[in-house]
């Protein structure tokens, strides 16, 4: 199957993601002060994107296995991957926009703005891909769809680490 070994390595990468997403919790709640809100949404993205990225690289094997052709197998593992994303971008806006994450100082429209886009863009793309415009529903595209997931948990991830300074009485960001 085309991509077999981008999309291991996209695994093995999630899985060390969500790992540290374990070891962020671990440190933020050892500190005296809690989760802000904004915590609680970075660490939820991150977990969300870094497991629904092992999920969907694990899903294209999956359907080739039962059966599926090549073409049928990228359009519906495009199609998952697009609801998985319309999803998540609807639960993480409507929670961004809560007062208690908008009003704390940490919060950052912009980076919410470029991972917005990314998203946005990649929802685009896993879409043509879908209906077979540019793209013969094929793998590039949704590997790409794959990236966009592990470039926003990896934002969260950094930004998360500024939880951990604030913790333990150093500089945030």
């Amino acid at each position: 199957m085309e991509g077999q070994s981008a999309l291991e390595i996209v695994a093995e990468v999630s899985v060390a993601l969500a790992g540290f997403t374990g070891v962020v919790a671990a440190f933020g709640s050892r500190g005296g002060r809690g989760w802000t809100a904004l915590d609680v949404l970075r660490f939820k993205m991150m977990l969300g994107t870094s497991l629904g990225a092992l999920l969907f690289s694990l899903l294209p094997m999956a359907l080739h296995h039962l059966g599926l052709t090549e073409s049928t197998t990228w359009a519906t593992s495009s199609a998952l991957l697009l609801l998985f994303l319309v999803g998540n971008a609807v639960r993480d806006v409507r929670f961004s926009r809560t007062p208690e994450v908008r009003d704390d100082p940490a919060f950052s429209p912009l980076l919410g703005q470029i991972v917005g886009a990314i998203m946005i863009a990649t929802t685009v793309l896993l879409t043509l891909n879908l209906i077979g415009v540019g793209y013969e529903r094929e793998f590039g595209p949704y590997l790409a769809g794959l990236l966009a997931l592990l470039v926003a948990s990896t934002i969260m991830f950094v930004r998360l680490l500024s939880f951990i300074g604030r913790e333990q009485g150093g500089a945030a960001e």
